[in-house]
């Protein structure tokens, strides 16, 4: 079983998102939340982490919504979105890689 606190962490993650996707379902809605889980769960283990919005990757021709900086380095990328998106890629007019379901 996961320790309270990360229940409690999970759960206030739930319904700031759920309230926040009350007014708009883009992903920028659930942006904070999510920062805020991240940097949260990784001070619990001293990694504090930085994240850093729309980060650009030229080589690969994308640019993730976070990196996420641990110790001075990046360690990982996160792609937020929308509900009802799907995170396969798709050919798109817009080019963003993503369509709705």
């Amino acid at each position: 079983m996961p320790e309270e606190w990360i229940r409690a962490l999970v759960a206030d993650f739930g319904s700031e998102c759920r309230e926040r996707l009350r007014v708009s379902d883009t992903e920028a809605s659930i942006s904070l939340p999510v920062a805020k889980l991240v940097e949260t769960f990784g001070a619990r283990w001293k990694l504090s982490p930085r994240l850093h919005p729309e980060y650009p990757l030229p080589e690969a021709r994308v640019r993730p919504d976070y990196a996420v900086e641990t110790s001075g380095r990046i360690t990982g990328f996160l792609e937020l979105k929308a509900p009802g998106t799907t995170s396969r890629p798709t050919a798109s007019r817009s080019g963003t890689g993503s369509s709705r379901s």
